[in-house]
């Protein structure tokens, strides 16, 4: 009897395991897309449901989530630093570091970076694939300017 267990248990972590890479590959894909403003691609990986929420407590549903990153922020990188994942079901929570190295289209060529603790929640949508559904960012301090307004 215990070996039946710590079999069924191995399939148990080794299937968690599966969806937590998978989870991490969606999150990569995220960061790429909008750093090579690939917004088709970034729109493959938002659920439609998609409520994000900004440093500065400004939230975005999907459609303007996908306007804003298209006309007012340029993300020139997106790093994420450690990340912690937890599995629900159909539902993964992740939470860890991001800094954006970011400049305001129609701006004057400035450059900041902007860090954040950001916890998300994505999704295994109808079709299988996992979307993420929720980011909320919390500031971990100003934006540091990395390169000044271009005259």
């Amino acid at each position: 009897m215990l070996i039946f267990f710590t079999r069924l248990n191995g399939f148990h972590m080794n299937n968690q395991t599966e969806v937590l890479n998978a989870v991490r590959r969606r999150e990569r894909l995220r960061c790429n897309s909008l750093a090579a403003e690939n917004f088709e691609q970034l729109a493959e990986v938002l659920s439609k449901d998609l409520l994000h929420v900004h440093t500065r407590g400004n939230s975005d549903n999907y459609e303007s989530y996908l306007q804003y990153v298209q006309s007012k922020l340029r993300l020139l990188n997106v790093a994420r630093g450690e990340l912690l994942l937890r599995q629900y079901g159909d539902a993964v929570v992740m939470t860890g570091t991001q800094t954006n190295t970011a400049e305001i289209r129609e701006g004057d060529g400035t450059v900041l970076e902007i860090q954040a603790h950001v916890t998300q929640v994505w999704v295994k949508e109808a079709d299988g694939e996992w979307r993420l559904a929720s980011f909320q960012a919390t500031s971990l301090g100003a934006p540091k300017t990395l390169r000044g307004p271009e005259r």
